[in-house]
Order: C-alpha cells, then sequence, then structure tokens
C-alpha cells in the first residue's frame, strides 16, 4: 500500500530531478551553500523576540528527508542565481556628469570582463568670499579652502563654494562671516557659457538692511563667478526666477555681474599666510590692496605683541584697480601675527586692515 507522503516524495523527486537537469553548479557552489544556511541560521536565532529553535523543541521545524531535500535544491537554485554581478543604478551628481577613472581594459587578470570604471576623486583649492567689516562698510574678503569637489567640473565646484559660502562659520578668520540667511541652501548649480544658474531654497527672508544685504548679493556673485570665463550669474529661488530680493529690494532678475572691485571688496587683504596655517621659513607673504598710489604697510607681530618686522610695500597698481604684491620674510618657528594696513594721510590713523595669525615651525 502505497502512503500519501511516498506519492508526495515521488512528485517531489521527479520536480527536482527536472530541476536539477537545468541548473548549472558552480565547482563553489556547496561551500557557498553552506556558508549562506549557517548565516541564515544565525539571522533566525538572532531576530529580536523569538527563541532559538531547534527541531526537536515544541512547535519546532520537523523535515522529512523529501522536504529537506526539497528545501536544499531551492537553496541550491537562489544560492546560484545570487552568485552574479548585482544590477545597480547609477546616481550621478545633480550638477554635472560623473567623471569616472579609466578602464583597465581586456579582462580583470581571471579570465572575467573588464573592470567596471570607478569614480575618479576631486578636491581644489577653491576660492570663497566672505563679508568683513571695514570703514567703509561691509566689504569682501577672499580666502581659498581646499575641498572635496564631486566630479571637478565648473558647476559642482562652484556649488561646493557656495555650500561653504553661505555657512559664514567655514571662514578661517574669524573677523569674516556671511550675511546671507542661515535657512539658505543650495539646490543645484549649472553653468554654461560663462554664465553660472543658482538655484537657491529658503533664501527669501533676511533681515533689513540694505548695506549688508547688497554686500551679501555681492559675495555670492563674486563666489560663483570665481573661474576663467565667468561672466554672470542667474538666480532661482526653489526653481523660479523672481524681480526683487528681501525688504532692500534688491535686483535679481535676469543676469547678475560683479560690481566695480573698488566698492565691493575691502580695501586691503592679507592673502597668504591664511588664517590659522602652519608654514616654513622662509615664509611667502602675498598681499592686495585697493588703495591711494598702491601704497600698504606691514607689519608682524610675534606672541608677545613686539613688532618683528614693518616696512612699506608697493602694491602692482593703484586705485581704483586691485593691486597685489609678494614679499619674503625669514622668521624664526614661533607664532606670529601679520598685519597689512593703509595709512590715512590725513592725520596717520589706520583706514583700512586686514590681520591673520600664523606659526612658523
Amino acid at each position: 500500500m502505497t502512503r500519501p507522503t511516498d506519492d508526495i516524495e515521488v512528485i517531489l523527486r521527479r520536480a527536482l530531478d527536472g530541476a536539477a537537469e537545468r541548473i548549472g553548479v558552480a565547482p563553489d557552489a556547496l561551500g557557498e551553500i553552506r556558508t549562506r544556511i549557517k548565516a541564515r541560521r544565525g539571522m533566525w536565532s538572532l531576530r529580536p523576540g523569538r527563541p532559538a529553535r531547534t527541531p526537536h523543541s515544541r512547535g519546532g521545524l520537523m523535515l522529512t528527508l523529501g522536504s529537506a531535500v526539497a528545501a536544499s535544491a531551492v537553496v541550491l537554485a537562489v544560492g546560484l542565481g545570487s552568485c552574479g554581478p548585482q544590477a545597480t543604478t547609477a546616481h550621478p551628481p545633480a550638477t554635472g556628469p560623473t567623471t569616472t577613472a579609466p578602464s583597465t581594459g581586456g579582462t580583470n587578470g581571471t579570465g572575467g570582463a573588464s573592470q567596471q570604471p570607478t569614480p575618479a576623486a576631486h578636491t581644489a583649492n577653491v576660492p570663497i568670499y566672505y563679508i568683513g567689516a571695514t570703514q567703509a562698510g561691509p566689504r569682501l574678503f577672499r580666502e581659498y579652502h581646499t575641498l572635496p569637489v564631486g566630479d571637478g567640473s565648473t558647476a559642482a565646484t562652484v556649488r561646493t563654494a557656495l555650500v561653504a559660502m553661505l555657512d559664514g562659520r567655514t571662514a578661517f578668520d574669524p573677523d569674516y562671516a556671511s550675511q546671507w540667511p542661515a535657512s539658505a541652501r543650495v539646490l543645484g548649480v549649472t553653468a554654461s557659457s560663462g554664465v553660472t544658474t543658482v538655484n537657491l531654497s529658503g533664501a527669501t527672508v533676511n533681515a533689513d538692511d540694505p548695506t549688508g544685504n547688497a554686500a551679501a548679493l555681492q559675495q555670492l556673485i563674486w563666489t560663483a563667478t570665481a573661474y576663467p570665463g565667468a561672466t554672470g550669474v542667474k538666480l532661482l529661488f526653489d526653481g523660479k526666477p523672481r524681480a526683487t530680493l528681501w525688504a532692500s529690494k534688491l535686483p535679481v532678475a535676469g543676469v547678475l555681474h560683479r560690481a566695480a572691485a573698488v566698492d565691493t571688496l575691502a580695501p586691503v587683504w592679507v592673502i597668504d599666510p591664511q588664517q590659522g596655517v602652519t608654514v616654513a621659513s622662509p615664509v611667502t607673504v602675498r598681499l592686495a590692496g585697493i588703495v591711494f598710489e598702491g601704497t600698504i604697510q606691514l607689519r608682524v607681530r610675534n606672541s608677545a605683541g613686539a613688532t618683528v618686522t614693518q616696512r612699506t610695500v608697493q602694491l602692482s597698481v593703484g586705485a581704483p584697480a586691485q593691486g597685489t604684491a609678494t614679499v619674503t620674510l625669514n622668521l624664526p618657528p614661533g607664532a606670529y601675527t601679520i598685519q597689512a594696513y593703509e595709512v590715512s594721510l590725513k592725520d596717520s590713523s589706520i583706514v583700512a586692515s586686514d590681520d591673520h595669525t600664523f606659526t612658523v615651525r
């Protein structure tokens, strides 16, 4: 007499025999199956709220020979089916296409297919403009920050600079800040034919400060156009253009351009050494300024406040253009404050100044 379980086992064996003929077994399939089964048993016993179960516990899992064979075949089929490469969806940066490292070409050395290109890492020394107080009102100072810039495209680099700029706390110099609202965020940046389009969110409400607001707008424009060939900026707010911005009604429609340097940039800059850096001697000092006849003063003090260097520096050009100069100083190891400043011809008072602290190792 045939038992019902015998009929089930016959049916299962026939089905499994047919399935087995269609399955190609990899040389390492058995080890892979054992590893996966062990991992699944461990996952079962570690699930919160569920006690570990054994084949002989009350309510446990009793497996007949037929069902065990069937389960093994199912595991085998699943294991073999999942050993190949998994499909993935690429997510390129919003600011441009993904840059990839060159493919190795040919095979991967084991007889397989060529390796897939991997994204290349990009960093850049990014110019960022911040706002500082001067006797003429809020003016722009520039710092360089070495930052990851996504795929290295112009759009990605500008986006990185703007993200740092909006958070004024990223400035090395504590005298510099951003006057954009704290809620401002960069949604996207594109660059085409010299025009940078910047899409912002949370940026339409700000304090009613016409002078500070105008400086903040120029802060963004100068940062977003700090690359060769840049001509202007278009602003979008949550994807839409606006005619004016903030209570001061700043015009923001169309392509925006840098205002004149003499009305926008701080009269005196210490470019290098930057705030907080450690450098070797001799120290390369780079200065810039928009000053009468291009003449500024340079002073270096040590940690005790004593002046170790004092000299007049002649910039490349005078106002209204921004002149530059490079000076080399031999300084022993220690902490220093470097100050560049303009002196009034009327009473010899300091009318414009910038200073950085740094260390010579």
